[in-house]
């Protein structure tokens, strides 16, 4: 009898551990949106400011520092994506988990949640070529990429034409 009390108190911890990692994944989800959206706008002003101060101090050589701003920006911002997938692909576990009543059904029978379900957003458990894969998905994500390839695209054209004409 002893047992199973100290069996139905350590489930009723899990339970309420995965509680608060699902809310925690939420907000750490939510936090990453953010974080994001302040990258790109961040980027479009620094890089505007820059190729505007060229302009004003008549210094046109200035125009090639907008390429290390896009690559600083993007790079940040890959860095953060791969966050993002870190967070979306565990909240995908999770939600598959929670989904397969077969497998919920045996977890609330035997009162025992499998290992890595608790604790779904603390720690890094991925290698170190998990997360390179994840910062190279980042970087190449549309959402990412395609902002900072407009960037340098028109940074391009700008030193271009200021070199044919100036």
């Amino acid at each position: 009898m002893e047992t199973l009390t100290n069996n139905n108190a350590r489930f009723e911890f899990q339970l309420k551990m995965l509680e608060k990692g699902g809310d925690e994944m939420h907000k750490n989800i939510a936090q990453c949106v953010d974080i994001l959206f302040k990258i790109k706008t961040s980027a479009v002003t620094v890089w505007v400011a820059l190729i505007g101060w060229s302009f004003i101090v008549k210094n046109l050589n200035v125009i090639p520092l907008g390429f290390i701003a896009i690559g600083g920006f993007w790079l940040l911002e890959g860095i953060f994506q791969g966050f993002h997938f870190r967070h979306m692909n565990r909240c995908k576990r999770l939600a598959r988990l929670l989904n397969n009543t077969k497998k919920l059904d045996e977890y609330f029978s035997s009162l025992d949640f499998p290992a890595n379900v608790i604790y779904v957003t603390t720690g890094f458990d991925e290698s170190i070529k998990e997360r390179l894969m994840l910062l190279c998905r980042g970087l190449i994500a549309p959402s990412v990429a395609i902002l900072y390839l407009f960037l340098a695209t028109i940074n391009c054209l700008v030193w271009l034409l200021v070199k044919s004409f100036g």
